[in-house]
């Protein structure tokens, strides 16, 4: 049996997202999020909380951030107060983050103003304050369970955004995104992604990227396969191009300035010290 050197989980991840041109990016939303665009020489982040490190492409490099909490901030939202959409997903065989999606869905874009900061367990990029911690601005006697819900898959986009723009802003460009990862899944918070981001998403078939760039890896060194864009291409399926809704993305816009502006303000009056 050979034996053959792989890479990074993240590194592979990105492989087995077809990440393997300048331009493309992936997010890889699991537990937490990682975000990894593709480069073809070393560029480095001025604020120094992006990573550059070496791709498993042969001669290329990548950069890449994570958030610290994306899909773990709904878990625990599901394990503490999705008792309903529990007990229906087991009655009606449905997934329960499926249904706190729907419910999500039932309030408008913005959550009524509701903002949401998923940094649950601190940051260390685009910004490091490893003393973050979650918080709910906005709360009227209005909000129903819908608004807090989609609050909370919006600050979780949100945050990947901020991570997206602190990409292309040291030149890297960021021309395709892919998803990838558990967080993948839904076509409405992948809809939802696209608004925020406000740029187009595709998703990747296979959600265990990493599972596939690390055959990738296999298949190039038995010489399947002479390069990584022959292996991408037939290792790795995406659906449909998924545009922004201009209207909403316009609307997301601002909520993603308040969004980095309240995380702001709170980081740096040490609001979240203990």
């Amino acid at each position: 049996t050979p034996i053959i050197a792989g890479g990074g989980d993240g590194q592979c991840a990105g492989a087995g997202s077809g990440i393997v041109t300048p331009g493309s990016v992936m997010v890889n939303v699991g537990t937490a999020t990682g975000v990894q665009a593709f480069l073809t020489e070393p560029t480095f982040d001025p604020a120094q909380t992006l990573n550059c490190a070496a791709h498993v492409v042969t001669g290329a490099w990548e950069m890449e951030g994570h958030t610290q909490a994306s899909g773990s901030v709904l878990r625990w939202f599901r394990d503490e107060f999705g008792d309903a959409e529990q007990i229906l997903a087991h009655q009606t065989n449905q997934d329960a983050f499926d249904l706190l999606v729907d419910r999500a869905s039932e309030a408008p874009p913005g959550s009524q103003n509701l903002i949401f900061l998923p940094t649950f367990v601190g940051t260390t990029a685009p910004v490091v304050d490893p003393t973050a911690s979650g918080a709910l601005i906005g709360l009227k006697l209005s909000h129903r369970r819908s608004h807090v819900i989609r609050a909370i898959l919006e600050g979780i986009s949100l945050e990947i955004r901020w991570m997206l723009d602190a990409i292309a802003s040291t030149g890297v460009p960021v021309a395709e995104i892919r998803l990838a990862g558990g967080g993948s899944k839904n076509p409405a918070w992948n809809q939802m992604h696209a608004d925020i981001f406000n740029r187009p998403v595709r998703t990747v078939q296979n959600q265990d990227a990493a599972l596939v760039g690390g055959a990738m890896c296999a298949a190039l060194a038995l010489g399947i396969y002479p390069n990584f864009q022959q292996a991408a291409d037939a290792f790795v399926s995406v659906g449909p191009v998924i545009e922004p809704h201009p209207e909403r993305a316009l609307n997301y816009e601002q909520i993603f300035h308040r969004y980095v502006d309240l995380f702001t303000l709170l980081s740096d009056h040490g609001a979240f010290t203990p």
